[in-house]
């Protein structure tokens, strides 16, 4: 198989068997972010995100340390990675809003459409050629996400809300092609979740300001919440963002976000088995999920025969 070009014009190198179950277990713990973040009622979505990127931050600063691993980096390039992760806080605020304005089945499943959005992003930032197929295999995840949700119009408003999230995750992670090929994974996602961080901060006084009513300045988590923070801080964020940054070099943006569409399945089961009847799954969960996944399996045979 044929790898497509990156935006530095550089092939990616070849993916194994161990990336590929190294990128599903990635998935699987970013579905597992939803149960936490509906997990820690005691604290709003925008203060879930500031703790998420504290404690990053603190957990990345640990590392870099430890493994003497801090890298020099170009002013105009650090202001780029601060500018995309202002992008990943919005998508991380509105990912924890869509769960609660609804529940974690109707985020995910709007999360799903990242793939279609991908298809769509990729060729206009990264001037690469157009690819047919993607955008094919995009839609047939929005008809499985279309299967999931038709039996319930109540909670169009988290469904919204996670399909921006999607949106906001595709062109996060478009942006990132132009970072993998001249720094090391640690530095991206240390720059970007500083700039996520820094974003979060500055959003929490103005939101308080328009509504005052709903948001806090600062609220510290009690114990079970602060470690369920530290899960999904140390585990869920340090970890496996580092992670997949790293496999970026040899996945395809369109092909690791078309395997990051199971997250709303992992997602979704999880959720039944931590809330029961609130995440009720029907017949058009496993139609859709179907859908999902032969689009996941069905991508390397179909991009080598229409890709070369």
């Amino acid at each position: 198989m044929t790898n497509p070009t990156t935006q530095q014009g550089l092939m990616p190198e070849p993916a194994r068997t161990s990336d590929f179950v190294h990128l599903h277990f990635l998935v699987f713990l970013w579905g597992f972010t939803s149960i936490l973040g509906m997990l820690m009622q005691d604290l709003d979505a925008l203060q879930v995100v500031l703790w998420r990127g504290m404690l990053t931050l603190v957990g990345l600063v640990l590392v870099v340390t430890y493994q003497r691993n801090w890298e020099p980096i170009r002013p105009r390039r650090m202001v780029q990675m601060l500018g995309t992760g202002a992008i990943l806080a919005v998508h991380w605020l509105t990912f924890f809003a869509a769960a609660r304005l609804s529940n974690v089945s109707t985020c995910l499943a709007g999360l799903a459409t990242c793939a279609l959005w991908t298809s769509l992003l990729e060729p206009l930032i990264t001037r690469r050629k157009f690819r047919p197929i993607e955008l094919v295999l995009g839609f047939v995840v929005l008809i499985g996400l279309n299967m999931i949700i038709y039996a319930d119009f109540s909670r169009t408003t988290g469904l919204l809300i996670g399909v921006f999230s999607a949106v906001c995750s595709a062109l996060f992670s478009v942006l990132n092609v132009g970072f993998v090929r001249q720094y090391k994974a640690i530095t991206i996602t240390f720059y970007e979740i500083l700039g996520c961080t820094l974003t979060i901060a500055c959003m929490i006084p103005v939101f308080n300001w328009i509504w005052p009513n709903d948001f806090g300045l600062w609220a510290w988590p009690n114990g079970s919440t602060f470690g369920y923070l530290l899960v999904l801080a140390w585990l869920c964020t340090v970890y496996a963002y580092t992670a997949s940054v790293s496999l970026m070099k040899r996945f395809t943006v369109f092909a690791m976000n078309l395997t990051i569409n199971l997250e709303p399945v992992y997602g979704i089961i999880l959720a039944w088995l931590f809330f029961g009847q609130t995440e009720e799954m029907t017949l058009g969960f496993y139609a859709g999920t179907v859908l999902i996944i032969a689009s996941v399996v069905a991508y390397p045979s179909l991009s080598k025969r229409f890709m070369g």
